[in-house]
């Protein structure tokens, strides 16, 4: 009878739990609630009042004004939602501002659209709505979309890429080597150059290898991502964001989404490839470890997708040399309550630097945790309620190194 009574007030405290999360999943955040993260990934919540490449002038939660070097931090995020929320990705807003979008090797990315003039030899001449015209190398070019639709996947970077690809508007793929993307795009293929009008062209994804990000880099609202040369608030709260290439705009403070302010130190853990996982107990059918990506429209904030480990498992992840830190957030997505129990587990040289316990009662907890270069251990162990709804989304997982 107690167990009978104790599982009814646990579903009672589901339905508010619920009810209290509903309206979070379709009202925005607050434009000005931002957080800071320090140098040991922890988080400083606070209301961006102004930002600069050198300063921040913010208020803390108790409304007191502060400025801070931005030497003293690490990044620039929106604040999560108070509640929990779906196993879905962190940015799912975004409308197209234009018919395409270019991504780097690097992870920056540019709505737009082919410019009138064309392409050069070794260069893509990009049209962006707000910086204007933007030259990408070809050799640093990742993918062009030119249609673009939400239910496009972002692209990942799982396999390597041989040859370059072709996707034409009729469905068409062709393999090569791409010569040069102007109009008409120049392709080549078995050895033969043939010329495509570029109104035939959907999308090019190039055999370009990853490269890493380095400097101050900003996401704006509309789904830039840029490496900038200068960042400065005017006194009208818009901010000027120049371009290593000399090309600038003013935006709206609200419109910096997210800054990282030494990309350099950040490694999304969703970037990083899983060297093993294997399930926990009995499980008839065992689903992977999964990257929350979104569309090829919503870029995760500091390109830290979402990753959810959905039941109780352990994966495995070879962390990068100068590696110090490991942070982020770990969530019982709504859909796992409320049976959800379970703990989380982060350990690396059989030490478990982590151990923590999430059900209804705590569904959600930060985390930083010290780490060096070399294996890291991360699992889902069953609770009270057994495998049933043990799933965790670790919400935007970094690996900060020195």
């Amino acid at each position: 009878m107690t167990m009978r009574l104790h599982n009814v007030k646990h579903a009672i405290r589901w339905i508010a739990v619920a009810l209290a999360c509903a309206p979070s999943l379709a009202v925005a955040q607050s434009d000005a609630s931002r957080v800071l993260l320090d140098g040991r990934g922890e988080s400083h919540q606070i209301r961006l009042i102004s930002i600069s490449d050198e300063a921040i002038i913010y208020e803390d939660q108790l409304g007191r004004r502060r400025q801070a070097t931005v030497g003293g931090y690490v990044a620039l995020l929106p604040a999560l939602p108070d509640e929990v929320s779906r196993a879905t990705p962190s940015r799912t807003d975004l409308s197209p501002i234009g018919p395409g979008v270019i991504e780097m090797n690097d992870g920056q990315r540019f709505p737009g659209q082919p410019a009138p003039t064309g392409g050069e030899d070794d260069a893509l001449v990009w049209s962006h709505p707000t910086f204007g015209l933007v030259t990408a190398p070809i050799d640093s070019i990742a993918r062009v979309a030119l249609n673009p639709s939400t239910d496009m996947p972002r692209m990942t970077h799982d396999g390597e890429l041989i040859d370059d690809q072709l996707v034409l508007v009729n469905g068409d793929r062709l393999v090569g080597f791409l010569v040069s993307f102007g109009d008409p795009v120049e392709f080549e293929v078995d050895g033969e150059t043939i010329a495509i009008p570029l109104d035939r062209i959907s999308e090019a994804t190039l055999a370009n290898p990853p490269a890493s990000m380095s400097g101050m880099v900003v996401w704006l609202e509309d789904g830039s991502v840029a490496v900038v040369a200068s960042l400065e608030t005017r006194l009208d709260e818009r901010v000027s964001v120049q371009l290593p290439g000399g090309q600038s705009a003013m935006v709206p403070l609200d419109d910096v989404r997210a800054v990282a302010f030494d990309a350099g130190r950040l490694h999304p853990l969703a970037s990083i490839p899983i060297e093993s996982q294997r399930a926990i107990g009995e499980r008839g059918v065992f689903d992977p470890v999964h990257e929350l990506i979104g569309s090829a429209l919503a870029p995760a904030d500091l390109n830290a997708a979402d990753i959810e480990l959905p039941g109780p498992m352990e994966a495995r992840w070879k962390l990068p040399d100068g590696a110090v830190r490991f942070a982020g957030v770990a969530e019982l997505p709504l859909e796992a309550l409320p049976w959800g129990d379970c703990d989380l587990v982060i350990a690396q040289n059989g030490v478990e630097l982590l151990r923590e316990r999430l059900n209804l009662d705590r569904p959600r907890f930060e985390f930083s945790v010290p780490v060096e270069a070399g294996p890291m251990r991360i699992a889902v162990e069953p609770g009270a309620y057994g495998p049933i709804s043990d799933r965790v989304v670790l919400r935007r997982p970094l690996v900060l190194t020195e």
